[in-house]
């Protein structure tokens, strides 16, 4: 009786050394298999190895078979065909092992085919091996390519007609789903028949979509716009024209327009049922003799709408719509200039006011005219100074000053009156002259600015 209770404590300890079940030894590995200490090396098939925690707060085995399933997905090396569509574009190391990544975890997210080899745990932790015959991989991904490029082929079918009924911006949406049902394997040398002759087929959608992009036009319906600084053109409201190679207009077309003369303004729009859609310019200030209306294709906007896949987005990113430029032709406005000083009542002669104002006009891009009968704008400062006091040698003098700008039609529309300007020196017309300086420095840093934004409406 006693040999048979030996027997089975025998028979149950041997067992707990099988596959499988947990074991318990000072050392916690000392019976672990082959497998768990290092990764097989058969090179018929992709092998995956995980393990996870034993804890009561998640399902250890199933953690372990998804670390399994990544491990093994991570064996399956990812190369990219030197004649696949990836091999035409130039891109960063950063970008490249993003693709990869990317590939990879579509690689797990698709796994097929692969089985369980093994399993064994420990006090504390859990292995599960798995494994993936290499030939059964390659079958499987031939038919995930081939299920893959007859749903792009779909696509390209749409793309066609879009193209034979003018409608290019439909096209180029189909351009993008055709890309993008084929995007885990844009490393591949995918090749396809067109029009009866055998393609490289992602090469192909490229190419067409790259071309369908670069096709689409707009036309604006003048050469350029004549404006004069802080006014808005004759026509603020520009109306400009989508349309392809053919001259056929295009409607639902997403285009994005920029202005020099505002930095950092832009504006969404999407061409109408006629292809067409308006620019409001809106006042123009600037010193510059010309200025630009920029309009492209926003084709990155066409791309979002279409996919959420990054790798098609970056992919696509490479493509670049043209540019269209509508230059804006600054006239600038003419002054007048009459300055009328006086300093102790004595007419000044030779003005240090007017050469100034002068300066900042020019400085400015504006025109100075020799005769008020060509200006714009007449700009006047009529000023004087007064004795104010005496003390210990000092002299000191105010200066009041009037300045104003009438535009042509004889209209007031800037006025400044000045009376807290004062100045020193060694008599009373030295002091006034250093209260013109004080003036001088007035105009320039506070009288000028507002002058601008009153005339211009800055």
């Amino acid at each position: 009786m006693k040999q048979i209770f030996y027997l089975l404590l025998l028979t149950i300890f041997l067992g707990s050394c099988s596959t499988g079940k947990k074991v318990s030894s000072k050392d916690p590995m000392a019976n672990a298999p082959e497998w768990v200490k290092k990764t097989p090396n058969d090179p018929q098939y992709y092998h995956g190895i995980g393990t996870a925690p034993k804890t009561a707060q998640m399902d250890f085995r199933e953690k372990a078979k998804q670390n399994a399933l990544s491990d093994l997905a991570g064996n399956i090396s990812v190369n990219i065909s030197s004649s696949s569509v990836l091999s035409q574009f130039e891109f960063d190391n950063k970008f490249s092992d993003y693709f990869r990544d990317n590939i990879k975890l579509s690689t797990k997210n698709y796994l097929e085919g692969y089985e369980m080899v093994e399993n064994w745990e420990n006090e504390s932790r859990y292995w599960v091996y798995y494994r993936l015959s290499k030939s059964e991989y390659e079958r499987i991904k031939k038919e995930r390519i081939q299920t893959a490029l007859s749903k792009s082929e779909g696509d390209y079918r749409e793309v066609e007609k879009s193209i034979k009924s003018g409608n290019s911006a439909e096209a180029i949406y189909n351009y993008v789903k055709a890309i993008e049902k084929i995007k885990d394997f844009l490393g591949e040398d995918l090749h396809t028949e067109v029009a009866g002759q055998g393609q490289s087929y992602a090469s192909l959608l490229f190419a067409d979509l790259t071309s369908a992009v670069q096709h689409i036009r707009v036309v604006y319906p003048v050469n350029s716009i004549d404006v004069k600084r802080g006014q808005k053109p004759e026509n603020e409201n520009v109306t400009a024209t989508v349309e392809n190679e053919k001259t056929i207009h295009l409607s639902g077309v997403p285009v994005i327009t920029s202005y020099s003369f505002f930095p950092g303004k832009k504006d969404d729009f999407v061409s109408d049922a006629n292809g067409t859609f308006r620019i409001k310019t809106g006042i123009i200030n600037s010193k510059r003799k010309t200025e630009y209306i920029t309009t492209t294709v926003n084709f990155d906007k066409m791309v979002r709408e279409t996919t959420q896949d990054a790798v098609v987005r970056k992919l696509l990113s490479n493509i670049k719509a043209m540019e269209f430029v509508l230059p804006v032709n600054i006239i600038p406005s003419v002054f007048y200039v009459e300055v009328n000083e006086k300093n102790i009542d004595t007419k000044i002669v030779n003005s240090h006011t007017l050469r100034e104002i002068n300066a900042l006009l020019a400085g400015d891009g504006f025109t100075i005219a020799s005769n008020p009968a060509g200006a714009g704008f007449i700009l006047s400062v009529d000023a004087n100074t007064t004795k104010s006091s005496e003390r210990n040698g000092k002299f000191s003098a105010v200066l009041v000053a009037d300045l104003s700008v009438t535009d042509k039609n004889g209209h007031m529309i800037f006025q400044q009156h000045i009376t807290d300007v004062t100045g020193l020196g060694v008599n009373y017309e030295d002091a006034g002259t250093d209260a013109y300086t004080t003036l001088i420095s007035r105009i320039r840093i506070s009288v000028f600015p507002a002058m601008y934004k009153v005339i211009f409406k800055e």
